[in-house]
């Protein structure tokens, strides 16, 4: 993916789309086939609803 193109976004402080990516994909590529992973990638850049609940469904797992 590049980032280049694209408008940077931190939030919250210290987590830029790059770095949200990079910790992303740390995780993906440790539970999925290759083939997955590109279509579970390919989904959340297209699907905002699933990005966010992504993020939800993490935040929650930390709290619960």
């Amino acid at each position: 993916m590049t980032f280049a193109v694209r408008a940077q976004v931190e939030y919250p402080s210290g987590w830029t789309c790059e770095v949200t990516v990079v910790r992303l994909e740390r995780y993906v590529v440790a539970s999925l086939p290759r083939r997955e992973m590109l279509a579970v990638g390919e989904h959340l850049e297209a699907c905002v609803e699933c990005a966010q609940a992504l993020a939800l469904l993490r935040a929650g797992s930390r709290h619960g």
